[in-house]
């Protein structure tokens, strides 16, 4: 038995549009302000984004595409800075309060220093891509009595993580994750980091940073831009909105049988008891049935793993000073990618797991396997992947098909040997051959798109064909007559 079966890839652009949506979120709920003054500080949150889970593990995109009406936030913890002014020194709270005729620091006021805060979820199955946040740790925040502040946020899931000798997560003594700090760089403030495709990498700013047409929101309440944030600024109702956006590009796949035969709908139904190869064979099988020792397993093409070439290390610049280089609004909170001794982007293969459980808490991706395609629609396969804007990316499938162990003809001979399966697994394309490559910026250009960008998402749909039998015929070919030859002996 050989492999026969074929791919191809249509790049298709659907674009994760940036919500308008003004609306704030509050840290908490309005409580008395301390003794001495200060206005609390409404935190306005707003993204472009949608989750599949609620755990910080590496569980795929924030948020969908504007068109799907399904963006929306699911409790992901993003970071908040909270910096003096056109700085990157942090903002302090002078709250005072009385004790008898003594008054003393109120040293339990805090503002935001790479403070975690709480996303909102969907309630009733309702996408909230606007909504009421707080922080993790319930605190309230206050402005200073006097100045104006800047705020800023980023999101990396655990793409942060310190990572050991061996390249895994590392934990303090407590189980959380060990993250990479910060640093300061001249005026701007970045953070190390290293993706494995599961991890979305958003940016978030206020709203007069890279939108001018945004003063009149403002102005019009008698706030000059030097009063953009502070207590003055809130006590004439103008709080902090910080829009968030994505830096990746998310790739989703989609397959399709190319023929008939090779679909769901048309392929011969297996029973599970009949796929005895091994235990690792039987126990995909059972999960193909759906975990079902009785089951049917279909003997078209099932999709097990995708991986695609990609830049995986960087620095997330996230914060900077209107002193910074290159000072371009939203474009300045950028991706520096990390190269190699001869200036060669690093990369490293990174993988499509299947897509979580939205509604189950902390929920790990898991290995993508027995995603099948049919004839009839393109089936989805696995989560999205999110990756470096790059023009093209190579990449291979991993797939497995139930094909008989011997052929009818064995099985005829011996018919008391019972019919058996044993999955074949299906590399494309082989790993002694070069990865395939999807022509992204190829395919875009043809669309009249000029590149592939962070915060685009684009779908890849694959076309597949199954294993098909090697059916040797054999012919025997006559002996030509050559006529007779006469010879006497005498």
């Amino acid at each position: 038995m050989t492999g026969k079966y074929f791919l191809y890839a249509i790049a298709t652009l659907s674009v994760v549009a940036c919500s308008n949506n003004d609306d704030s979120l509050y840290t908490t709920d309005p409580v008395v302000p301390p003794v001495g003054g200060g206005e609390q500080i409404t935190l306005g949150i707003s993204s472009a984004s949608d989750v599949v889970s609620v755990s910080s593990k590496g569980t795929g995109s924030v948020g969908d595409t504007e068109e799907s009406g399904k963006n929306s936030w699911n409790g992901e913890v993003v970071r908040v800075y909270m910096f003096n002014k056109g700085t990157l020194t942090p903002s302090s709270v002078s709250a005072w309060s009385a004790v008898g005729s003594e008054l003393y620091e109120d040293e339990s006021a805090s503002t935001y220093y790479n403070t975690e805060v709480v996303t909102p979820k969907p309630t009733d199955d309702e996408p909230i891509a606007t909504g009421v946040a707080h922080r993790k740790d319930n605190k309230v925040c206050y402005y200073p009595l006097r100045g104006a502040s800047d705020f800023w946020g980023y999101y990396l899931d655990d793409a942060d993580v310190v990572l050991d000798e061996e390249g895994n997560k590392t934990v303090d003594e407590e189980g959380n994750f060990v993250r990479n700090t910060p640093v300061v760089d001249g005026e701007q403030m970045y953070v190390p980091f290293q993706i494995d495709g599961t991890q979305d990498i958003l940016t978030g700013q206020t709203l007069e940073k890279d939108d001018a047409g945004n003063t009149e929101f403002y102005t019009e309440k008698g706030i000059e831009a030097s009063e953009l944030y502070s207590a003055k600024a809130a006590r004439h109702d103008v709080q902090p909105t910080l829009k968030f956006r994505h830096k990746l590009a998310r790739l989703t796949f989609t397959a399709r049988a190319m023929f008939p035969e090779d679909g769901v709908n048309n392929t011969e139904q297996i029973p599970v008891s009949q796929v005895t190869a091994s235990d690792e064979v039987h126990r995909l099988a059972v999960a193909d049935a759906g975990g079902n020792e009785y089951g049917y397993v279909n003997g078209g093409v099932y999709f097990d793993t995708i991986f695609v070439y990609s830049k995986n290390k960087g620095r997330l610049y996230f914060a900077y000073t209107d002193k910074a280089d290159l000072h371009n609004g939203r474009n300045n909170q950028r991706i520096e990618w990390d190269v190699d001794s001869k200036g060669d982007a690093i990369k490293g293969w990174l993988k499509l797991y299947a897509k979580p459980d939205k509604d189950a808490v902390n929920q790990n991706t898991v290995k993508m396997a027995g995603v099948q395609p049919n004839d009839v629609e393109p089936t989805r396969v696995g989560d999205a992947i999110l990756v470096a804007p790059q023009d093209d990316y190579e990449f291979r499938i991993v797939m497995h098909q139930y094909a008989k162990q011997f052929s009818d003809e064995y099985y005829k001979v011996h018919p008391s040997i019972p019919v058996r399966y044993t999955a074949r697994k299906i590399v494309y394309p082989a790993f002694d051959n070069a990865p395939y490559a999807i022509p992204l910026a190829e395919e875009l250009a043809k669309q009249g798109v000029e590149s592939v960008v962070g915060g685009t998402s684009y779908n890849i749909e694959l076309g597949v064909a199954g294993l098909k039998m090697v059916i040797l015929s054999t012919t025997l070919e006559p002996w030509v007559e050559g006529g007779e030859i006469e010879k006497n002996l005498d």
